[in-house]
């Protein structure tokens, strides 16, 4: 689910809490991962359980405490294997893909070609075996929907190929840092 690797993402570029994570989804994040307060804070519990997050309370002077949370190396080592590992499925492409292209220009901007390479070949892949899947297709209702599919793993496909035009074209204007310097500085 890409939404534990936004809030990872997000922690990696500074420590901060619940609330202050919920402003960054407002700020535009939210359009391509979806996720609400509640939801922030459940992934929160989760994901310090599993050693990615780690928590400070803070004492305020005229409201409760707060906690503070931001990541651990655990937590950095599965974000930074997280973005480097392409989509499997054209369902996941909407949110875990574009929450990828999002983070990947701050944790891993040398990376994001890579990215999306290695996201191209697993597509066309998909893309073969969805074509496959059609031409053999003797039942016309079958045949519509594998259709349906087809269309939507070719507009994939060809933005995917459009990515990489548009990335190999600015690419002087891209950030492409090695991971270290970005993470670290």
């Amino acid at each position: 689910m890409p939404a534990r690797h936004a809030i990872l993402g997000l922690l990696m570029q500074r420590p901060l809490h619940g609330y202050d994570i919920d402003g960054e989804f407002e700020k535009g994040l939210r359009n391509i991962c979806h996720i609400n307060i509640s939801q922030i804070y459940a992934y929160l519990k989760s994901m310090e359980e599993q050693g990615w997050i780690e928590s400070e309370t803070v004492m305020q002077k005229s409201s409760p405490p707060k906690k503070v949370y931001q990541v651990t190396d655990a937590g950095r080592a599965e974000m930074e294997q997280w973005l480097r590992k392409p989509i499997a499925t054209e369902r996941q492409i909407r949110d875990e893909l574009l929450t990828k292209i999002f983070f990947c220009r701050y944790i891993a901007p040398g990376d994001l070609q890579t990215l999306i390479e290695e996201q191209i070949q697993v597509h066309k892949e998909h893309l073969d075996a969805v074509n496959q899947a059609v031409e053999g297709s003797t039942d016309f209702f079958e045949g519509l929907l594998l259709d349906a599919g087809r269309r939507h793993a070719e507009a994939d496909y060809e933005w995917l190929l459009w990515m990489r035009e548009q990335i190999a074209q600015n690419a002087g204007s891209l950030p492409m840092g090695s991971r270290e310097e970005v993470v670290q500085g």
